[in-house]
């Protein structure tokens, strides 16, 4: 795996020295932490020309990805804060900090289990694309308090050496009862649930399309269906049309058709088509009438079809659940 792929969407590209990254960024998801230099400190990698500094801003260059994992593994001391995925992707047989993350794998392995809409929900938020998605945000003693960020609330995980009878609390000691698990994803699945409606089914249509943009313009555009609030060239964009001329084409199409769904005039669509937005019917007849013929090959007419499937699915089956809940 190339690791550098991680930070490739926090990247961009720096004429004098190539690609780099925030070095925040890169610390937030190998050690769960926000410090700049939690392990090597800044001198030495100023010397070892890994980083440089933009506008008070230090940035790791991509380049030197590899070097500065070394520096990591060649340091002697235990390494602070919350390093879960560190040690996952670079030291597997490390047993510096086993104790303490296995509860964390036991947990995801019981979501897996589990198997249902908020075990799926959760375990996306706590660990997507298999990176634990963590930041240390308080420690004393035998003590670990991690959060989860997400739009709205976050999710908690307090780990103790004792058995503690806490919502949010797992034990890392050898005898730890397995019902924690059973009463963390209880206290999770409230958290969630507990929200609003539309961040709940926001979170969850993020889940299964994987772009919290396009789920929020979807909820927003099914929650209030006669407003035109999906952005066109957001579907577009997830579209692999045969070239640009077939794309205007099938836009062309929809308008002639459908234009009591569209905000803007057909003539817009080449000036600016950022600004032309449908509503929630417009949505799922622009999706619907893509012609094949537009499309790079006849498998896109498929995962189209798929993705419609997904938004129309996850939509129904959330608020199945929070009529349920209610």
């Amino acid at each position: 795996m190339d690791y550098k792929s991680l930070f490739s969407q926090e990247s961009h590209l720096e004429i004098d020295t190539g690609l780099v990254v925030p070095l925040i960024k890169v610390n937030k998801i190998l050690f769960g932490t926000t410090e700049l230099f939690p392990v090597i400190g800044k001198l030495t990698l100023i010397n070892a020309d890994i980083i440089t500094e933009k506008e008070k801003i230090y940035y790791l260059k991509l380049n030197k990805f590899h070097e500065y994992i070394n520096l990591i593994r060649n340091q002697q001391e235990r390494i602070p804060f919350f390093p879960y995925n560190y040690y996952s992707l670079f030291e597997p047989n490390n047993v510096d900090y086993k104790a303490l993350f296995e509860p964390i794998k036991e947990y995801l392995n019981y979501l897996d289990k589990i198997d249902n809409h908020h075990s799926e929900t959760i375990k996306y938020i706590i660990n997507p694309k298999n990176i634990l998605n963590c930041e240390l945000i308080s420690s004393f003693d035998t003590t670990y308090c991690i959060r989860f960020e997400k739009k709205g609330k976050p999710l908690f995980i307090t780990l103790n050496i004792e058995n503690l009878d806490s919502a949010y609390g797992l034990s890392y000691s050898p005898d730890r009862d397995d019902k924690q698990y059973e009463r963390l994803f209880e206290q999770h699945k409230k958290v969630l649930l507990m929200e609003s409606p539309e961040r709940f089914l926001i979170t969850n249509l993020e889940r299964v399309i994987g772009d919290e943009t396009f789920a929020t313009n979807i909820v927003k555009s099914y929650l209030c269906k006669n407003e035109f609030n999906t952005p066109l060239i957001g579907i577009c964009n997830l579209i692999l049309w045969k070239n640009k001329e077939a794309m205007y084409h099938s836009i062309e199409q929809f308008f002639v058709n459908y234009s009591n769904l569209v905000n803007k005039e057909i003539e817009e669509i080449y000036t600016n088509l950022e600004s032309v937005n449908i509503n929630f019917e417009g949505f799922n007849k622009f999706i619907l009438s893509i012609e094949l013929n537009d499309l790079q090959q006849w498998e896109v007419k498929d995962q189209i079809n798929e993705l419609y499937y997904k938004i129309t699915h996850e939509l129904i089956r959330s608020f199945e659940i929070l009529y349920l809940d209610k």
